[in-house]
């Protein structure tokens, strides 16, 4: 049962996993491509910068000043987690394989009473979370107190129609919906199931 994840629900172990029924298992996790995370850094972090700096300046012959010029420094990312050995060692980790690819990275431990606050102090927000029954987790773990409430509308919606569905075929299929939703748009980035 210890495996990579591709979205928010613990992947089927066996044929009759009680908890295994949300999770879509026609969708990988995504993929690791080093290459592909150092350009998308790169890119990134010149748009914040442009963002920063505000309108693009031209130059004389129409091209883009910010072309021609060193990429000022963007403030590093803030990734908060739980103040507990186990999270405090995975999240160095991430750091480090951040950091490789050009994303600079602050760690901000937390105590559990402190959760809300740091929600919107932060970038990242590591959590371990246990997964009872995802027709009833769903909410907690994507439009909770993890997220900030912050989904996008298709998600939102998602939750709603889960909280509506009337039958076991119902709930199955939007939760295989709301997997599918928050593995595009990575509201919540799964790691592992343990």
């Amino acid at each position: 049962g210890c495996q990579v994840l591709s979205g928010p629900f613990p992947a089927r172990t066996s044929i009759d996993d009680p908890i295994g029924y949300a999770s879509d298992d026609s969708i990988s996790p995504h993929g690791y491509d080093p290459r592909l995370s150092v350009a998308l850094s790169a890119l990134a972090m010149r748009e914040i910068a442009a963002k920063e700096q505000g309108a693009a300046e031209v130059n004389e012959s129409g091209e883009d000043k910010a072309n021609d010029e060193a990429v000022p420094p963007v403030p590093p990312l803030v990734l908060a987690h739980p103040n507990d050995p186990i999270a405090s060692r995975a999240c160095d980790a991430i750091r480090r394989h951040l950091e490789r690819v050009g994303i600079s990275v602050r760690l901000r431990p937390f105590d559990p009473a402190e959760i809300e606050r740091v929600a919107d102090e932060c970038a990242f927000l590591y959590a371990a979370m246990a997964v009872w029954e995802p027709a009833v987790d769903a909410r907690r773990i994507l439009g909770g107190e993890m997220t900030g409430g912050k989904v996008n509308a298709y998600l939102a919606q998602a939750l709603n129609q889960l909280a509506e569905a009337a039958d076991s075929t119902k709930v199955r299929q939007r939760l295989h919906e709301i997997h599918r939703l928050a593995h595009d748009d990575l509201t919540v980035i799964p790691l592992w199931q343990l």
